[in-house]
């Protein structure tokens, strides 16, 4: 179901990109985390040095954890270049290590090809996932 909701997610957003997903990948090695770390523009359309806001807790993002379970998440904003900046390298550091997921990717990925019967039960059980 992941996917099918990656795939949602990476659709809706394909006229702004403005959000993006990344899975992290390395030999050896299992991860799961999820994290949001919201960059914003300066007043003068410059870039950031880092971060304005990131997200630390359970960070489940579907209709079952917004509406029936118990989840606890932190929002964290700063203003602070110091600590944007140690944000940042840390978001570096993660992404070195990423491949930026795109629609095509999902659609095609030979290790997890996203099924039309997955996308189905997707649609009828997101309530209940």
């Amino acid at each position: 179901m992941y996917r099918a909701n990656e795939l949602a997610v990476l659709q809706l957003n394909k006229e702004q990109k403005n959000v993006s997903i990344h899975e992290y990948e390395k030999d050896g090695w299992t991860f799961h985390a999820k994290g949001a770390w919201i960059y914003e523009k300066n007043p003068d359309g410059t870039n950031p040095v880092g971060p304005a806001m990131t997200v630390i807790g359970s960070s489940n993002y579907s209709y079952r954890s917004n509406r029936r379970d118990t989840e606890l998440q932190l929002y964290l904003v700063s203003e602070g270049k110091d600590f944007k900046q140690r944000m940042h390298e840390e978001c570096e550091h993660l992404f070195k290590h990423s491949t930026k997921m795109t629609i095509d990717t999902v659609k095609n990925d030979g290790r997890d090809k996203l099924t039309f019967t997955e996308r189905l039960l997707n649609r009828i059980l997101k309530i209940l996932l």
